[in-house]
């Protein structure tokens, strides 16, 4: 007889035989456990390894902005890079008291021949710009006319020596590169 037949003639629920026999709810209530277990800790390695992988590439593009940095600004004075034509100067700025790399394509004269490369922190304090500017000083305050060169999270430059022939270049605090100039 059916089910629904026997369930309206007031009959109860059909008998299940031997060897017919399903899971408890014990049973099931610890293959549920099992696999919710199992399924979070899928997903904690999966959200480790999707973190592990942005850092990963999030400081191989910080190399490579540091790298770009550096090359830049070392070609720069390897071309340009004169006794009297390159020269470390005050920003001029109080928003920006590093020192500015002052490229002087003909020293003495006063025309817009004069590269400045300088860094311009981002507003939030985390990281920021290095910017180069053509002009007769070196105007850090306004960035208008200027062109990026990298975006990186610091950069110092100073001189190595008393001597002030050679250039010393600081990028994110750990890639340096010493550039001697031209006599």
């Amino acid at each position: 007889m059916r089910l629904w037949a026997r369930l309206a003639a007031g009959k109860a629920w059909p008998q299940q035989g031997r060897g017919q026999a399903g899971f408890s709810v014990i049973e099931l209530l610890i293959a549920l456990t099992l696999i919710a277990l199992l399924g979070g800790s899928l997903l904690t390695v999966i959200g480790t390894g999707s973190d592990i992988f942005a850092r990963i590439f999030a400081e191989r593009d910080r190399q490579s902005e540091a790298r770009i940095a550096i090359s830049y600004v070392s070609v720069k004075l390897r071309q340009n890079g004169g006794a009297g034509v390159a020269s470390i100067v005050d920003s001029g700025s109080p928003a920006n008291a590093r020192g500015v790399l002052k490229i002087d394509e003909t020293p003495g004269d006063l025309t817009d021949d004069c590269y400045f490369i300088y860094f311009r922190e981002n507003a939030d304090g985390e990281g920021g710009q290095l910017l180069e500017k053509r002009a007769n000083a070196p105007g850090v305050d306004s960035d208008a006319g200027a062109s990026l060169i990298a975006d990186i999270s610091d950069f110092d430059v100073s001189y190595a020596d008393d001597s002030r022939r050679t250039i010393r270049i600081l990028v994110d605090g750990e890639y340096e590169t010493l550039i001697a100039l031209r006599a």
